[in-house]
């Protein structure tokens, strides 16, 4: 008689060290970046411009304080106080039985909005990138012989990463309504995230790829837990 048992360490953390592996090559790839990413950058930068403040010559003025707060400042602070209800929702959800049925989802979106954003930007430390606006190309000092030398923190982008991160939704044991505004609502985020900071010249396509990477493998290690909680791995022993 053939019967199946959870198989503990090799097929369920087989699926682990496949999912970190892969996650770990795409990086090194992306670390790399892009043939076309210079390419991408120069399409919002006006290399006809002469200011003296080079930000101002991308599409999207970094320096204008009035963009910035609408464009950076103020998606953070929403953020910021979607993790708050979320972790609060998540917290009385333990204790009042009307909160309940949005425990997981509240669960999943703390962790969603604290793996992605920080794993970036434990990234950021080590990956050595410039941003396109520091680059002597683009006007900024990196390559030339101004004093002023910033950090290369610019790997992987840290702006998209908020919202990329909602994908983490779809991979957990949601309804499917859930399930798809948190793939298309993530996506859609990201992206627009994405094209604010390359149009102002603070990412290149391949950080914000990179971005959505780390998004994707975070969805990919919930479901790995979802799955290895309820023994879906298993392997068959004996007959």
């Amino acid at each position: 008689m053939k019967t199946y048992a959870l198989a503990n360490s090799r097929a369920a953390f087989g699926w682990l060290a496949g999912i970190t592996l892969g996650y770990m090559l795409c990086l090194l790839a992306l670390n790399r970046g892009f043939a076309i990413d210079e390419h991408i950058s120069g399409m919002f930068f006006d290399f006809t411009c002469h200011s003296k403040n080079a930000r101002q010559c991308w599409l999207l003025d970094k320096s204008d304080r009035t963009l910035t707060f609408f464009l950076h400042d103020l998606p953070i602070h929403i953020y910021t106080a979607v993790g708050v209800l979320a972790f609060t929702v998540a917290a009385a959800g333990f204790k009042y039985k009307n909160l309940r049925p949005y425990r997981e989802l509240a669960i999943l979106t703390v962790v969603a909005l604290i793996c992605v954003p920080g794993i970036v930007a434990g990234l950021k430390i080590y990956s050595g990138h410039y941003c396109p606006g520091q680059m002597a190309a683009y006007g900024g000092p990196i390559g030339t012989q101004n004093l002023h030398q910033p950090k290369p923190r610019c790997f992987p982008a840290g702006s998209p990463a908020a919202g990329f991160s909602l994908i983490v939704l779809y991979f957990g044991g949601l309804p499917s309504f859930w399930k798809r505004a948190g793939l298309y609502g993530g996506l859609g985020l990201g992206v627009i995230s994405s094209i604010i900071q390359l149009a102002r010249g603070e990412h290149f396509l391949s950080h914000c790829i990179a971005t959505l990477v780390t998004a994707l493998f975070i969805g990919l290690l919930v479901a790995f837990l979802r799955d290895y909680k309820q023994g879906r791995y298993y392997a068959l022993i004996g007959s």
